[in-house]
């Protein structure tokens, strides 16, 4: 990730983070299964939400098929809904992506 990427991650960090319990999801393990990093988590009382950060304004259709797989995942791990969240840092938006 670039020194853009991270400081847009730590931001928004410090926002998600105040909304909930955040949740620490390993990378390697998710990989491990052939599913999508997640950047953030956070558990509020309807659910786990899961954010991408991209500080630039796409992201591929390819990461969005493994992050909605993550998304399934935990959701059958954790027991709950999962929303699935980007924010284009270039925009500073929300955008939602259908999932689970």
């Amino acid at each position: 990730m670039n020194a853009k990427g991270i400081r847009l991650e730590r931001a928004l960090s410090k926002k998600v983070h105040l909304s909930g319990i955040p949740i620490l999801i390993d990378a390697y393990f998710l990989r491990l299964k052939g599913l999508g990093q997640v950047d953030l988590c956070v558990l509020q009382s309807e659910g786990l939400v899961l954010f991408e950060c991209k500080s630039s304004g796409f992201i591929s259709s390819r990461q969005i098929k493994r992050l909605k797989y993550s998304a399934f995942f935990l959701s059958t791990f954790f027991k709950a809904r999962v929303d699935l969240k980007v924010f284009f840092g270039r925009d500073e938006e929300y955008f939602d992506i259908e999932c689970i």
